[in-house]
């Protein structure tokens, strides 16, 4: 203690002298005093121990590590979570969302594909919503569905910052069994078919930008539900496959949203079928539709080509046949990913169109599922499937998230 008092003693002496002479040098002698007194250095920018090898303890006198708290912890995250990288890994965030639970997450790098619950939520449990990306934005909209009742909510999530909300604009009434695509020249969604108690033959396109919808002049053939679109991106047409109109049909339509007019192709599925799902390959520009049911499970892959307007049946099945799944293409990787549907319901597949095969990944949904539905996040690759029945209505939002090898994210803590 005495040696304390006289280091403080000769410290104050040096202060007097040095500050009549250089004011800067007497700063880092206060420092130097406080760092005496306390144990801390203060730089300005950085407070931190004096001594690397001290231990902090809030609430004990003996800690046990760098730092112990007896007590609770109070993450009070006011601020907008920050990007996830380099700078930020190792560190915990609470997160208040408008709607849904309360969230804490830890900002991680992911060398592996992993399949994850997102904190954020549906509003309620509902299956056969239809969802698709607004790839300017990377957001992603999820339309209808039912949770008992059909529900006219439109959703927007957003994968950077987990959130979800209501838009204000809705569809024209509560259905579910429709599907959604965007057009990804001018990133409009086109909605199509659907059920609210009727066999719907309407097209609706929503603009995310201004959150409007229109029901437009074209309409399907016939009202039809469990039918599934995708896009040509070469020429921003958009075709439908198959669907119920009281009989399953093995129909393709094309839809051009440049002129909103429709066109039954000379194509046709195999068998009639609905509950089928199909995503293009971007590179080749065909469109692949996976299983369905033409009075049972159907297992085959069939490829279609736009240009020609011509369908073959490939060589590569389903492990099972398997009914209201959700498949979106990869599109850097040039694979599609299905997930969940009736039969095996937990299963993640991956089918590489350039080779035919399929593979049944290692990883699974959190429980089987079937009638949910999954949109891509262009800009991170990764693939979020919303809801699905797994003998209950689910709200989930499951994140899979493939070749992320060196990638950041901030990853719940379920």
């Amino acid at each position: 203690m005495k040696k304390i008092i006289f280091q403080i003693g000769f410290v104050a002496f040096a202060l007097l002298l040095i500050t009549a002479i250089k004011p800067v040098a007497a700063q880092v002698v206060v420092k130097q005093l406080q760092t005496l007194i306390n144990g801390w250095i203060d730089d300005g920018f950085v407070v931190r121990l004096a001594t690397i090898t001290d231990r902090v303890g809030i609430g004990t006198e003996m800690p046990r590590a760098k730092l112990e708290v007896n007590g609770g912890i109070r993450l009070n995250t006011d601020d907008a979570r920050p990007v996830c990288d380099d700078q930020t890994r190792d560190t915990f965030w609470f997160t208040r969302p408008a709607n849904g639970d309360d969230e804490v997450a830890v900002c991680k790098k992911i060398g592996f594909t992993t399949v994850f619950i997102e904190f954020a939520t549906l509003p309620t449990g509902r299956i056969a919503l239809s969802c698709a990306e607004d790839s300017s934005t990377n957001k992603i909209y999820c339309f209808g569905g039912t949770d008992g009742g059909n529900l006219n909510q439109i959703v927007e999530y957003n994968p950077v910052t987990d959130m979800l909300i209501i838009k204000s604009a809705t569809l024209p009434s509560g259905r579910s069994n429709l599907s959604c695509v965007e057009n990804s020249s001018t990133h409009k969604i086109y909605c199509f078919g659907g059920t609210n108690g009727n066999y719907l033959d309407q097209i609706l396109e929503y603009n995310p930008a201004t959150d409007t919808l229109v029901n437009k002049s074209a309409t399907l053939p016939t009202g039809r539900s469990d039918l599934s679109c995708a896009e040509d991106s070469t020429t921003n047409k958009i075709y439908c496959f198959g669907g119920d109109d009281g009989n399953y049909l093995d129909q393709i339509v094309e839809y051009t949203p440049a002129t909103d007019t429709l066109v039954v192709k000379s194509a046709t599925l195999p068998t009639q079928r609905a509950t089928l799902s199909c995503a293009d390959d971007s590179s080749t520009n065909k469109i692949y539709c996976f299983g369905g049911n033409d009075g049972s499970p159907v297992d085959q892959i069939v490829e279609y080509t736009p240009a020609i307007d011509t369908l073959v049946i490939k060589s590569a099945t389903l492990p099972i046949g398997k009914a209201a799944l959700s498949c979106v293409e990869d599109s850097l990787a040039h694979k599609i990913y299905c997930f969940g549907g009736n039969n095996s319901g937990n299963q993640i597949l991956e089918y590489p169109p350039a080779i035919d095969t399929l593979v049944i990944k290692s990883e699974t949904l959190p429980t089987g599922r079937f009638d949910l539905s999954c949109a891509k996040d262009f800009s991170g690759q990764d693939i979020y499937c919303f809801g699905g029945n797994d003998g209950s209505y689910l709200k989930q939002i499951v994140d899979f998230k493939q070749r992320k090898k060196g990638v950041f994210s901030w990853v719940p803590l379920n």
